[in-house]
């Protein structure tokens, strides 16, 4: 039931006065917004319904909009913002950059023979590798230069490994496998005499597979079987694993189980000298995990039980029961979820049992999330009941690692949000103070990003109930974006934004206070440079069609997010810009 009466207080830097009206006077505005409110009841008993919140959080709203996003104009919002955003983010040190500084410096001392150090061929070896994980966009560049120049300079011969190495630089670089057979043709084995053996090989398996479409997915399948008949190249664990990752990605996990098959029927033919590895196994049941067809969690179960069967060592780890847990979870299946860490728990405490299958923290994360997208009445509370062991567990001495993080946290407060429960808002907003004071005690996985605030945000708007059930979910909603934007670690960002506005429109009514509500929201949103799709979506319900044009500067059924400002998305992320 929404609210049928606007008496709401609570609204993003909107306070109950003692004369019953909201104001919102945040430090830096320059005006005040008085609404006329037609609750009834104590101010002070809504107050603090907000579940014992902090009334210092109540006490600093948020920042109006500033002047010029006020006043209407289409002015260039001030920039302050981003760099408000590098400001809050700056505790975030940016390892890969780091690294890549060092590879460049580290590499160009090689080429320019400016290292003081003994440079050989492991040292080679070690910068190839790491610009393979770099994503540097001169990544290949480099690689090709250590090969030709460096091992000149520094009178070290390349071998067939640091051939392997520089290709899959090459694959990562997105070169491709066609590309890299060529290089191997003219360069390692006409200029230099080299012939190519399996490592060669497979790093060219990896190129075209890493291209990720089913045509260079078919080439990698040729050249695996022509390995497979080469008279002295055969074919190893870690090549067919290439290629049963390349089914997991393009959807084919039936394929990927059958490179099992085949392992294991070539291999007790003596024609391969690697029977299938616990990687092997693992990489099938993921693909199973991942995949959309009906029936992949049985498959995956499937697998698992032929490796605690197996006799030849493949015995199943914790990765393999996380996989079987994972297609569950995919499936919105919290009960089969929570069997499967039953077994585990058995299988690692009996005498004559597995230690690899200990649970971590992955385990109980995964399990969560199965019951988060579960369909079951009680979910959210099975949930937290995993969530409860999970922390009772890791207090105990024998305690393995499996410890409460963020990720157990948001999902929680995910199935919450997604339930039916009475409660709700208040309940994820108790767990978020947990979370804090877990944090404080030393907790270092469970600072609070942006994605636990819209967390709460989002059980907020999807609050039903009673008059006092939704006041609370107001209040909370009002008390969370505060401490987003007072959070040293995180701003909002559009799902911020946009799931606040999903807020406003469950659970405040048509009329002046929603007008006044949206009209602030949506200026600040402009200034701080978040107005991506989302926003753009849940604009065009909270807001009447007059409002959104006088906002927006176009009429809803022709707004389209790229024909707006570039400064208005200018802090959205890639990954919400349209």
């Amino acid at each position: 039931m929404r609210f049928q009466n606007a008496f709401f207080y609570a609204s993003i830097g909107l306070a109950i006065c003692p004369d019953g009206v909201f104001s919102f006077s945040g430090p830096t505005s320059t005006s005040s917004l008085t609404i006329k409110s037609h609750a009834h009841g104590d101010a002070t008993a809504l107050r603090a319904s907000a579940t014992g919140v902090d009334a210092s959080i109540q006490e600093a709203p948020i920042p109006e909009p500033s002047a010029s996003a006020a006043s209407g104009k289409k002015s260039e919002p001030k920039r302050a913002s981003t760099s408000e955003v590098k400001s809050k983010q700056k505790w975030r040190k940016s390892k890969p950059n780091e690294d890549n500084k060092f590879l460049v410096k580290r590499s160009k001392q090689i080429l320019q023979m400016s290292t003081k150090k003994k440079v050989n061929l492991n040292t080679i070896h070690w910068l190839l590798d790491a610009w393979a994980k770099s994503s540097h966009p001169a990544a290949a560049d480099y690689s090709l230069s250590l090969l030709e120049e460096g091992t000149k300079l520094h009178k070290v011969m390349p071998t067939q490994k640091t051939f392997a190495k520089v290709i899959r630089v090459l694959g990562v670089a997105g070169k491709g496998g066609d590309e890299c057979e060529k290089f191997v043709k003219e360069t390692m084995e006409e200029k230099y005499g080299l012939t190519s053996n399996v490592y060669t090989y497979t790093a060219i398996l990896e190129a075209y597979t890493a291209e990720g479409t089913e045509e260079a997915v078919s080439k990698a399948e040729e050249l695996l079987k022509m390995m497979e008949n080469h008279e002295t190249i055969k074919p190893n664990a870690h090549s067919y694993n290439v290629l049963i990752c390349a089914y997991s990605n393009i959807q084919e996990a039936e394929k990927a189980e059958k490179c099992i098959v085949q392992m294991e029927e070539m291999y007790a033919k003596g024609l391969i000298d690697d029977a299938p590895s616990i990687f092997n196994y693992n990489s099938a049941i993921s693909a199973w995990a991942n995949s959309v067809d009906e029936g992949n969690a049985l498959r995956a179960e499937a697998l698992l039980k032929k490796m605690q069967d197996n006799s030849k060592g493949a015995d199943p780890d914790v990765v393999s029961y996380n996989a079987v847990i994972d297609a569950h979870a995919k499936n919105g299946d919290g009960e089969k979820a929570e069997m499967w860490l039953r077994t585990m728990m058995e299988s690692s405490h009996n005498s004559d049992g597995n230690p690899l299958c200990q649970p971590n923290t992955k385990t109980y994360n995964t399990v969560i999330a199965a019951y988060a997208k579960s369909t079951e009445s009680n979910a959210a509370i099975q949930a937290e009941i995993i969530l409860r062991e999970m922390t009772k567990n890791s207090e105990t001495s024998d305690s393995t690692g499996a410890v409460p993080d963020l990720f157990s946290f948001a999902t929680l407060m995910n199935a919450w949000g997604r339930s039916l429960e009475y409660g709700k808002a208040e309940k994820v907003f108790n767990l978020y103070k947990e979370m804090l004071k877990l944090h404080k005690e030393g907790n270092k996985k469970l600072r609070p990003n942006v994605v636990v605030y819209n967390s709460i945000l989002n059980a907020c708007a999807y609050t039903t109930g009673d008059l006092s059930e939704q006041q609370k979910a107001m209040a909370i909603a009002n008390l969370i974006f505060q401490e987003l934007y007072r959070s040293p670690y995180d701003t909002p960002d559009e799902i911020s934004f946009g799931t606040f506005f999903q807020v406003v429109q469950n659970q405040i009514p048509p009329g002046k206070t929603r007008h006044d509500i949206v009209d602030l929201i949506f200026r600040k949103c402009v200034e701080d440079g978040q107005v991506g799709q989302l926003v753009l979506d849940q604009m065009k319900v909270a807001a009447t069609s007059e409002q959104f044009e006088v906002l927006v500067g176009v009429d809803a059924d022709d707004a389209e997010l790229l024909k707006l400002p570039q400064e208005w998305r200018r802090n959205v992320t890639n990954r919400n810009r349209s």
